[in-house]
């Protein structure tokens, strides 16, 4: 049997993006949604077009996401920064329902603990850059970083068969 690849999300105006089959090397990259100063429509109405258009080309078993709040982030952004966020991630949901594509989410910290060992490092976007190149990639950014820690999180939960991340929306039947 063949496994089936995931996608990996870090949203963002700039969201890293990493896609593979379990347990092999994954192709990664990022892609913008919108210039400076775009507002939530145009990210949003692109980010639901892209992955609609990746969804349909690829036979995903599942897209996770990084949850785009949690302990850490008090403080730390702003309102409609965080509105943004929880809006992308409610479109993927979305596009996800409509492609028949199981949706989860995790946590950063979460993540981090996996593929760190720590889930709060000093300097979490330079730790985990740095634990990609050690892995042999060369991201352009901390999101394209994310999504490949993403990755390698939901490799490790697939390969264990124990758990699972989170699950983010009900699978259409």
């Amino acid at each position: 049997m063949n496994a089936r690849p995931i996608l990996c999300l870090d949203l963002a105006t700039t969201t890293g993006w990493a896609s593979g089959v379990p347990g092999e090397r994954p192709v990664s990259h990022k892609v913008r949604f919108g210039k400076t100063g775009a507002d939530d429509g145009e990210v949003i109405g692109k980010l639901m077009q892209w992955l609609g258009d990746y969804i349909t080309s690829t036979d995903f078993g599942m897209v996770v996401f990084e949850a785009p709040v949690g302990p850490g982030m008090a403080g730390r952004t702003n309102f409609k920064t965080m509105a943004r966020l929880v809006g992308m991630c409610k479109a993927v949901e979305a596009v996800c329902y409509l492609h028949n594509v199981p949706v989860y989410q995790a946590s950063a910290a979460t993540i981090r603990k996996e593929v760190l060992g720590t889930g709060r490092p000093e300097n979490p976007k330079a730790a985990v850059m740095a634990e990609m190149r050690a892995r042999g990639f060369d991201p352009a950014d901390d999101n394209e970083a994310d999504a490949l820690a993403l990755y390698f999180y939901a490799s490790a939960l697939l390969s264990d068969h124990t758990t699972k991340p989170r699950k983010a929306a009900t699978r259409r039947k």
